[in-house]
């Protein structure tokens, strides 16, 4: 069903809407409308937000500090006190003006969104104690759309829970009857409205099963009913929120299982990291306020997108997207990098393999040479892209976190040049470790006043606290700052009782042009292998094939062994070459699914140490026997 399709629906249906008097304040008018004709005929024909014709923004008054308003208050707040400061600013075709989205112009976009969401779901705006739903969306709508959605759903009450629009119906239907769903917008997109059908049928469940959904399907309300040239201003009733409330659902990143969890956030958390102190504003005076921020390939079903737009009104940054539409633009790093430049952006945050083909291309390495900073977060920027990068003064920076643990990395970490790669702590975010005895350390989230766990997994001191799983080593001399290694149960134990941390040299392989993904195997083996993807993997696999694959890939390996320690070589045999008909999985991050990946290519990797095992063993033997021994003298 189009757009305008159901709207007239909604008419149809005579949904009861509130309609403030003129000039009203937030309360809700005691006027009441029961036919939305002249909403749908002025809603549905869009006018374009207002040319920033200058990068200067208008003064920015600061909201309070104290931690007293909620994410949609602190929206409201801002349409008080900063109407015409912008929030997003966007480029309708990468070359001419800039659009800008003020806060007076999403205010009144969202309250729309929430009045619209309370005629669909049958909901009685004036009643306070009236349940709210939780509502799923599992759409490609662009990031103005879909942020509208979700501060005018949280604005009604209701609990949003933005979904990857890249989920199966099986791992869909696993989500909404985890988060006890009962409503679910799906942009236009008939692939999404049938993954979206199918996964609400398996809700259903099967006779004798306890809990049954009755999910509803609603199309999303798109940018041109919200932001329409409309002189429909619906303002929905002001709410007493409880912080320890459910604000939002957030789904893990399903790195390590087969299902992604429900991690629910509360408005304490939401407001704990809208308030996170800026380092650069209080070390280094540099002001944020206005600069644009290239986001184009930020998503927001994933926490750290969410986190940014919660921290971005409290120091009046920028949004810089593509232009509203659906589906949206589907992000690639020449349409990335040609969105920062038309958004005119002074900072970035992007994916890791964005910023791995910009250094590989000398005019995108001078423009980024000129930006304060270009961040990036999730999987592990390779060092060879970060080196060549640093190298040429850009000023990398890395955003670290979860959705159980929240930010831990400051927000922005100052820049250490050649050191890169370590991040600075979000100082209200209390950390403690794990000596794991070999110079690592696993990163553990403590509970303050200043900085709450999204939930809790292990004791540490007799407190409750979140257990990362993440592997960080200190900066020799700087306090406070960190880099990561990788994931505890990535470590990998010989048979001889050697570990091997696989980031690093997997990260040496990969700064191979030809290479696209590399993971060591070799627990409780004799010695390493590694599974390689090539950027060109082979559709034939033959002696031929392979042998001229891994002459491609050798000089990597080589450059690899030449900066390991004997115990964590690879010789050539123990290269499996991966076959474009049988790919590697990823995470939504990007990185390899480890466990998945073991178990998918076991037969190769099996075949891999045969014949191959006996000759290593003979090369290596005097540095094996003489770690068993030491080993054994340990334990």
């Amino acid at each position: 069903m189009d757009c305008n399709s159901w709207i007239t629906t909604i008419a149809s249906n005579y949904i009861q809407l509130y309609i403030p008097p003129k000039n009203s304040q937030l309360h809700p008018s005691n006027q009441m409308v029961t036919d939305v004709t002249s909403f749908i005929q002025q809603s549905t024909s869009a006018s374009m937000p207002e040319v920033l014709e200058t990068p200067a923004a208008p003064e920015f008054i600061s909201p309070p500090m104290n931690g007293s308003l909620s994410i949609p208050e602190l929206f409201d707040w801002h349409k008080e006190n900063n109407p015409n400061h912008p929030l997003f600013a966007y480029s309708e075709n990468y070359e001419d003006d800039v659009y800008r989205v003020s806060y007076s112009q999403f205010y009144d976009a969202y309250h729309r969104a929430g009045a619209i969401a309370a005629g669909l779901f049958g909901l009685d705006v004036s009643n306070a104690h009236e349940k709210r739903p939780v509502v799923a969306i599992f759409s490609t709508a662009d990031t103005i759309t879909t942020f509208t959605n979700i501060i005018g759903l949280s604005r009604l009450g209701a609990i949003p829970f933005p979904l990857s629009p890249r989920f199966s119906p099986r791992v869909l239907a696993h989500l909404l009857k985890s988060a006890k769903v009962s409503h679910i917008y799906v942009n236009g997109n008939p692939h999404l409205r049938s993954v979206a059908e199918e996964a609400v049928v398996l809700t259903s469940g099967d006779e004798g099963e306890k809990l049954k959904l009755d999910v509803k399907i609603h199309d999303l309300p798109e940018f041109n009913v919200l932001y329409g040239n409309s002189t429909w201003f619906p303002r929905l009733p002001k709410r007493t929120v409880d912080h320890s409330s459910h604000a939002i659902y957030i789904h893990s990143s399903s790195s390590t299982s087969d299902f992604p969890k429900v991690i629910p956030w509360t408005v304490r958390q939401q407001v704990e990291h809208s308030i996170i102190p800026t380092p650069l504003n209080d070390q280094r005076q540099h002001n944020l306020t206005g600069a644009v921020i290239s986001c184009h390939a930020v998503e927001l079903f994933h926490t750290i997108g969410l986190l940014f737009l919660y921290w971005t009104p409290v120091v009046g940054l920028v949004w810089g997207t593509f232009k509203p539409s659906s589906p949206a633009v589907v992000p690639t790093a020449e349409l990335c990098f040609q969105g920062l430049k038309a958004t005119k952006s002074e900072w970035a945050l992007t994916h890791t393999k964005f910023i791995e083909a910009w250094a590989q291309d000398e005019e995108k390495i001078v423009h980024l040479m000129g930006l304060k900073g270009v961040f990036s977060g999730g999987k592990v920027l390779k060092q060879s892209a970060g080196d060549t990068l640093c190298a040429r003064g850009v000023k990398l920076g890395n955003v670290y976190g979860s959705t159980e643990g929240g930010l831990i990395s400051a927000l922005p970490s100052e820049h250490l040049g050649a050191e890169w790669d370590y991040f600075q702590r979000n100082p209200q975010c209390k950390l403690d470790f794990i000596d794991l005895g070999d110079g690592t350390f696993h990163c553990v989230v403590i509970p303050s006043e200043g900085q709450s766990c999204p939930i809790t997994n292990t004791m540490f001191g007799g407190k409750e606290a979140y257990a990362t799983g993440d592997l960080l080593i200190p900066h020799p001399t700087r306090r406070d700052y960190y880099k990561v290694l990788g994931r505890v149960d990535d470590q990998i134990m010989l048979s001889s009782g050697e570990v091997i941390h696989p980031v690093r040299p997997e990260n040496i392989i990969c700064s191979n042009p030809h290479v696209r993904t590399a993971q060591l195997f070799g627990y409780a083996r004799p010695h390493l292998g590694v599974l390689v993807e090539l950027e060109e993997a082979p559709t034939v696999m033959n002696d031929s094939t392979i042998e001229a694959a891994r002459d491609l890939i050798w000089p990597s390996v080589q450059l690899m062994n030449s900066r390991s320690p004997a115990f964590s070589q690879i010789s050539r045999q123990m290269i499996v070459v991966i076959s474009a008909n049988k790919p590697m999985i990823y995470t939504p991050k990007g990185g390899p699914k480890r466990a998945h990946n073991l178990r998918l290519y076991r037969d190769e990797i099996d075949r891999s140490y045969e014949g191959c095992g006996d000759a290593y063993l003979k090369a290596h033997s005097a540095h094996i026997v003489i770690v068993s021994k030491t080993v054994t003298a340990q334990g």
